[in-house]
């Protein structure tokens, strides 16, 4: 088996490859992650499970990327190649076809979300694949009509080693060095980049009103991005700055989930977030937007607000922070389904049936 990433740094995608390609090592007799170059921040992870990763030139767009990619694939002769990402999709579905062996691509993100770069490279090429892997329902409903037209089309969610990140939260010493300057009373974090679509701002304003009813609470925001300013005025001009603490770049921002009494994801779209599968691991309850991606992971019994209104989070953070029996009821559910529905082993297995699919 043979990954394509556009990349291997810290994000999302590179996190997933890592839990599924661990975990499908006693399946697939080998496997090469392989990838264009840029951020390479996961290349030590990868390599200290003892994957093989091969770096194949620098950032896309690389005149070397098609020859090297082809000489890799020569080399190493694969039935599968996966790929991930718009210009790795791109190279390995083009390349690959030079080659006996079955294509598999997957959809990180809502299409219309996706850059109209990554949507120009991808597009033409989709029909190359044999099978187009969306991370959730609402990612594969977004796609349009005829992309990848004639390849199978499935949904296997993103994953997570539910133990390691448990660990990694319970973590001491400089890795919780940010709640020194966070005052003692009733903790909600959000963990996440901060943009519009995330739905910081509205959280915010949500937070306003919890103060009324619990204030000595505290409001974490972890994540950092020209959109930070905006929400440090809002919390001014709202006059709450006092109660709501802006973390920045968490070295591990596990530690945050596991101290918080609340995780909240108030994002207006996600794919499939994997900082709420993460946030589920903890065993918290969570407060999240009724978006489907969220309802995907957490399931339909779970209680939602609407996206976009600060008062639909501020009811749900009240009526967990005063009813501790329901919330640690949804904590636990919570925490079971993420091990249940969203492990490496669940994901690994997923891929795994797919792969062995395409080869007969």
């Amino acid at each position: 088996m043979y990954v394509l990433s556009g990349q291997l740094g810290a994000g999302g995608v590179p996190k997933v490859i890592y839990n599924v390609t661990t975990n499908l090592r006693e399946s697939v007799e080998e496997i090469r992650i392989a990838y264009l170059g840029g951020n390479d921040d996961s290349v030590t992870r990868f390599r200290d499970a003892g994957l093989e990763v091969e770096c194949l030139g620098e950032k896309f767009p690389d005149v070397r990327h098609p020859v090297r990619l082809n000489r890799s694939l020569r080399e190493f002769a694969p039935d599968i190649v996966h790929t991930h990402m718009g210009a790795a999709s791109l190279l390995g579905r083009s390349v690959g076809q030079l080659r006996d062996t079955a294509i598999v691509s997957t959809m990180h993100n809502l299409y219309r979300e996706r850059a109209f770069a990554a949507r120009a490279m991808d597009y033409p090429t989709s029909p190359l694949a044999d099978a187009i892997v969306s991370v959730s329902r609402s990612v594969q409903k977004s796609l349009p009509e005829r992309f990848g037209i004639g390849a199978r089309s499935t949904v296997i969610h993103n994953c997570i080693d539910v133990d390691a990140v448990v660990r990694r939260g319970q973590a001491t010493g400089d890795d919780v060095a940010w709640a020194a300057d966070v005052p003692e009373g009733p903790l909600i974090a959000c963990v996440a980049r901060m943009s519009e679509k995330k739905g910081q701002h509205h959280l915010i304003r949500a937070f306003q009103s919890v103060l009324e009813e619990y204030p000595n609470a505290q409001l974490a925001l972890t994540g950092w991005s020209d959109y930070k300013r905006k929400l440090i005025e809002l919390a001014k001009n709202l006059d709450i700055d006092d109660h709501v603490h802006f973390l920045g770049k968490v070295p591990n921002p596990y530690t945050v989930y596991s101290a918080a009494d609340i995780i909240a994801f108030p994002s207006k779209f996600e794919g499939f977030s994997i900082g709420m599968l993460e946030a589920m691991a903890f065993g918290k309850p969570i407060v999240a937007t009724g978006i489907g991606p969220f309802r995907e992971a957490l399931g339909a019994d779970h209680e939602y607000a609407t996206p976009e209104h600060p008062l639909d989070l501020a009811d749900l953070i009240v009526t967990y922070l005063s009813d501790d029996d329901l919330a640690a009821e949804r904590g636990r559910k919570a925490q079971n389904r993420v091990r249940n529905k969203f492990s490496g082993s669940v994901g690994a297995e997923k891929h795994y049936q797919l792969y062995q699919e395409l080869r007969t």
